[in-house]
């Protein structure tokens, strides 16, 4: 080095000025987070045998990765699962669905706890570089113990997978602090490949742009400004090139489940009570009302420890950001997914949490201060988690404040409806023409658990139908330019035409579909009612079966004229 020359230090973002990595031998540094994410696993596996069975969701995104993979090898059309799915249906899908080819619905689950282990390990990095070691095992603690986030990991959903990525992005932001640009090449697809996971994650976006600007400590107001609007419009750019490429029925499947929700009505498609914001809140409190606390409680330590605006900003954010998905929900009346949402928005409240309960053992000098508040931030990690760790409801609905007790009667009922639907079984194995529309909420499950071999042009749900009028140039894969009907007009005209074999209504959502569905299967001669169980009327169309019967007296017994089969 010249002489006369002197360093300049880099900045360092907020909190990191006087973070010091522990004393302690690394690979006793490592041992609480080890301890930790072996927790999480134990908590995680106890679902396994609560919630035996496959969920709606689970059977439906499986089912789908396999017919994906299906249409690859074998071509004949393509799924429309993106013009009503809330995420990309060729990438956890798909995921999953080679995954349950080598393990079953077992690995696909234990695939889901791998995510979230990511996104807890990616917690106590991120959380540690900001502000140092305590505070990233108080962090991952406080995470593992609720009990959404154990539930998600046994829930084979995208949500685990997109939480992850979330995660990933929220980390490259932070290490961009370090005076390391490179990192903030990483956000943008970061942040793309979570949105195309889960359109849900778009509402955390500009979370993590605005961690990634307040990196900048010392650079000043401006600079953070400018990185923002950068990094926010490298993402914006990022996803409209991804839109154009995959076509706009990835535009309209995210603004048919995601933006376009207007409020009281975001579960009427399926039937779903709105819920009020109280209602809200209230759930979302008993999720993970004492982390929230905390995550704002940050603010007031701060103030007396540090008091630097820049660390308030970015906490204040991380504090919010947990709050983000009840106050959307509160908005539209809604508590559809809640539950899984809410350990998106707490991932980063955990920070700020961490940060509260943490903080002061590192800037303790000695270990006498050091001690009592690692003891108080572990106390309450434990306190969170029991408190918490019942709050999981992993069948995709809202929380349960009675985990077990509620699991075993919905798996009571589940077994019950998967009875009276294996007895269909026999009626969905016609010739390679058939098609059936099974409407309600275990319509997937019955395809999956019992492992029929029905194709995705074979099968319709009472959600989302695209018919192709009879001499209009479509045909029932979509491949062919043609005209179509949805919503209801399609059932109608559908069961009119006897496009289906079988209608069964069992599970029904009881949505706006189902009216037009069952008025037209009354009112069409050849549809035959086959039974009533499950509270809800099944119909075949006669003419698809030589002959049928039912030795069991709760079915109907009736001997149809041969027809096709």
């Amino acid at each position: 080095m010249a002489a006369g020359t002197r360093t300049v230090p880099r900045p360092r973002p907020p909190g990191e000025a006087q973070a010091q990595p522990s004393s302690a031998p690394r690979a006793l540094a490592a041992v609480p987070l080890l301890a930790i994410l072996v927790v999480q696993v134990i908590l995680s596996a106890r679902l396994l045998h609560v919630f035996s069975a496959a969920s709606g969701d689970e059977s439906l995104y499986i089912y789908a990765g396999h017919q994906e993979i299906y249409e690859l090898f074998h071509g004949g059309g393509s799924p429309y699962y993106e013009d009503w799915f809330s995420g990309s249906p060729v990438i956890y899908p798909v995921l999953a669905a080679m995954a349950d080819h080598v393990g079953g619905l077992l690995l696909v689950r234990v695939m889901s706890m791998a995510f979230m282990l990511a996104a807890t390990a990616v917690l106590y990095a991120t959380t540690r570089r900001l502000f140092g070691y305590w505070p990233g095992v108080t962090a991952a603690g406080l995470f593992t113990g609720l009990g959404i986030t154990q539930g998600l990991g046994v829930l084979a959903t995208y949500d685990a997978l997109a939480l992850a990525l979330m995660a990933v992005s929220a980390y490259c932001a932070v290490r961009a602090g370090d005076g390391g640009s490179r990192w903030l090449l990483v956000v943008p697809p970061a942040l793309l490949a979570a949105n195309a996971t889960s359109y849900a994650t778009l509402l955390f976006d500009p979370v993590v742009i605005g961690i990634a600007a307040l990196m900048l400590h010392g650079a000043g107001w401006r600079r953070m400004i400018q990185r923002a609007v950068s990094l926010a419009v490298a993402t914006v750019i990022a996803l409209v090139l991804a839109v154009i490429l995959a076509g706009t029925a990835y535009m309209h499947g995210a603004e048919f489940t995601t933006f376009s929700r207007s409020a009281g009505a975001a579960g009427e498609e399926y039937g779903w009570p709105a819920a009020t914001p109280w209602q809200v809140v209230q759930l979302s409190w008993t999720a993970l009302g004492l982390i929230a606390c905390l995550g704002f409680a940050a603010l007031a330590v701060a103030l007396l420890l540090e008091r630097r605006r820049s660390l308030l900003a970015l906490l204040a954010l991380l504090a919010l950001a947990g709050t983000l998905v009840t106050l959307v929900n509160m908005k539209l009346s809604s508590a559809i997914s809640l539950a899984k949402h809410d350990d998106f928005g707490v991932w980063f409240s955990c920070i700020a949490a961490g940060y509260a309960l943490g903080r002061g053992a590192e800037l303790a000098r000695t270990w006498r201060w050091k001690v009592p508040v690692i003891g108080v931030s572990l106390a309450v990690a434990v306190l969170a988690g029991a408190m918490y760790a019942d709050q999981a409801n992993i069948t995709g609905g809202v929380t349960s404040a009675t985990l077990r007790v509620h699991a075993r009667q919905e798996q009571d009922s589940i077994a019950a409806r998967m009875a009276t639907f294996s007895d269909l079984k026999p009626f969905l194995q016609l010739s390679h023409g058939g098609r059936y529309l099974l409407a309600g909420t275990l319509n997937a499950q019955l395809i999956y658990n019992e492992h029929l071999n029905v194709h995705w042009w074979q099968y319709a749900n009472d959600s989302y139908f695209k018919y192709p009028v009879p001499g209009l140039g479509g045909n029932a894969a979509g491949t062919s330019k043609g005209v179509y009907l949805y919503g209801a007009p399609a059932y109608s005209a559908a069961t009119r035409a006897h496009w289906f074999a079988v209608i069964s209504m069992i599970g029904n959502y009881h949505n706006a579909n189902d009216a037009a569905i069952l008025a037209a299967v009354k009112s069409t001669p050849g549809y035959v009612l086959l039974t009533t169980q499950g509270g809800a009327p099944t119909y075949i169309w006669a003419p698809d079966y030589s002959a049928w019967q039912r030795a069991d007296s709760s079915w109907c017994y009736v001997r149809l004229p041969r027809g096709r089969t």
